[in-house]
């Protein structure tokens, strides 16, 4: 059974890395009544001088799209992540990259729009699907936000249809690193889809064992 976004519920946490000095994650949720919700998280490129401005920027560019009055597609997310690329490398001067995940909820779907090794997860029935690509080599970041005009051709862009008691868990790799999806649909299943228990649990789970990166998640529920 399909249903609307509207009555999705969100919450989000973030952590500092223990190795960091600053927290170069972040993450948007916006709710419109017509259009749906955007969850959002980004992560900051640790080589790139400015990579927290560049994380907090796309978050509040793509959360902002839902604000404007007008009909939307996902092609207009495409346009705004295309732009963000550019400000990225022209207000940044070449030192400001992130990663960027956004799953866009709306008409009983899951629209996800994914570059960087981040991850988006889909919770359904006890099982976990990773919908997004790991566009990681090792420790090496091929794809990113402030590449330049060879992003476009490597974004992923997909969208899904949702079901009742769906969950979506949106998530940095200073969660990935540390916790693995099969822990976090059990940690799911446990606190029963509550969005607020899981985020709080997720990123004291990565303190927990000692995580060195900034952990960020965004859990979603469906109905």
């Amino acid at each position: 059974m399909t249903t609307t976004p509207q009555t999705c519920r969100g919450a989000a946490a973030s952590l500092k890395g223990r190795a960091h000095a600053e927290n170069q994650d972040a993450w948007a949720m916006v709710r419109s009544s017509s259009r749906g919700a955007i969850y959002a998280i980004a992560d900051g490129v640790s080589t790139s001088r400015r990579g927290r401005w560049a994380a907090r920027h796309a978050c509040t560019r793509v959360g902002g799209l839902l604000r404007e009055r007008r009909e939307l597609e996902v092609e207009d997310l495409l346009q705004v992540v295309s732009e963000v690329d550019w400000e990225l490398r022209e207000e940044g001067r070449g030192s400001a990259a992130c990663t960027l995940s956004v799953a866009w909820l709306r008409d009983g779907r899951a629209c996800v729009l994914h570059v960087g090794d981040s991850a988006v997860y889909r919770l359904r029935g006890g099982e976990v699907a990773r919908l997004s690509q790991d566009m990681g080599r090792g420790a090496r970041l091929v794809s990113y936000l402030g590449m330049g005009a060879a992003v476009s051709d490597r974004l992923q862009v997909l969208c899904e249809p949702l079901q009742e008691g769906d969950g979506l868990l949106l998530v940095t790799d200073g969660v990935n690193k540390v916790i693995r999806p099969g822990e976090l649909a059990a940690w799911w299943r446990r606190i029963d889809g509550d969005p607020a228990p899981c985020v709080k649990g997720v990123v004291a789970e990565v303190w927990r064992r000692q995580g060195q990166d900034d952990a960020t998640v965004i859990a979603v529920k469906v109905g």
